[in-house]
């Protein structure tokens, strides 16, 4: 299985909202979605789990032979339009520059006795940009 970035999860959104038309269970080859996304079964699997629990899909499921999946259409052209998970993970990303800016200031301008307080923060969240960064 490779690793599941943005950019994948939004090859298979496109996919889906591309094969679906209406509200209604859809049936489609396992292998042409295979091949048409480049990615290995597992992984496809993997993203549609996901996509259950975020509720883009509803009881989807595959086998070797094929994928049957119900697309919450308005759910997924939302996501779609906020430029999907990829514009998920850019506006993450800039939240936490953000307030790893808006921390660097309130270092300069606060008290000594504050300053432990705001250094633990930046610390913080320092930490997690660098995780979230490693995972993009």
């Amino acid at each position: 299985m490779e690793t599941i970035t943005p950019f994948i999860k939004d090859k298979v959104l496109d996919y889906l909202i591309k094969e679906t038309q209406e509200d209604r269970v859809y049936f489609i080859y396992t292998s042409d979605a295979i091949n048409e996304l480049g990615i290995d079964y597992h992984t496809l699997d993997a993203i549609f789990s996901f996509f259950n629990r975020i509720n883009i899909t509803n009881e989807a499921s595959l086998n070797n032979a094929t994928i049957k999946y119900y697309l919450n259409i308005a759910e997924a052209h939302q996501l779609k339009s906020e430029n999907g998970f990829v514009g998920r993970d850019i506006l993450s990303k800039a939240q936490f520059e953000k307030l790893l800016t808006e921390l660097e200031v309130l270092q300069k301008e606060l008290a000594p006795d504050r300053l432990d307080t705001v250094n633990k923060l930046a610390g913080t969240a320092s930490a997690i940009f660098a995780y979230l960064a490693l995972y993009k």
